[in-house]
């Protein structure tokens, strides 16, 4: 399994700490529904990977752009923390934003998938 800046990590999180979208419509959704907000962050989990990356049971290989409004951080390590069966390899890149390590990845990503898909 290869993620590179995976979306829709720990979304209760990452509508705390960003206004990029669709994070900033459901925080406004979220603040004009006040007596909802449990609901519908109960209904978000279903498509959370954070939630859903427990199941991950695969090597896997995830990439974050330490400075990445879109895919907050701290919503990707909540994904990444949740993996448990095996240990996941980490890429961070500490100055980029959604497109983390870009042609870099590509690179190091075709390497790791060779390693990993050659019997």
């Amino acid at each position: 399994m290869a993620a590179r800046t995976p979306f829709l990590c720990g979304i209760a999180r990452s509508i705390e700490v960003t206004d990029a979208p669709p994070y900033l419509e459901l925080g406004q959704y979220l603040a004009v529904h006040r007596l909802d907000v449990e609901r519908v962050l109960e209904v978000l989990d279903h498509v959370d990977v954070a939630f859903l990356a427990r199941r991950v049971a695969c090597p896997a290989w995830i990439s974050v752009g330490l400075a990445d409004a879109t895919c907050p951080p701290s919503g990707i390590f909540a994904a990444i923390n949740a993996i448990t069966a095996v240990v996941p390899h980490v890429t961070t890149c500490s100055y980029n934003g959604h497109e983390a390590g870009g042609p870099h990845d590509d690179a190091h990503l075709a390497g790791w998938l060779a390693a990993h898909l050659t019997p």
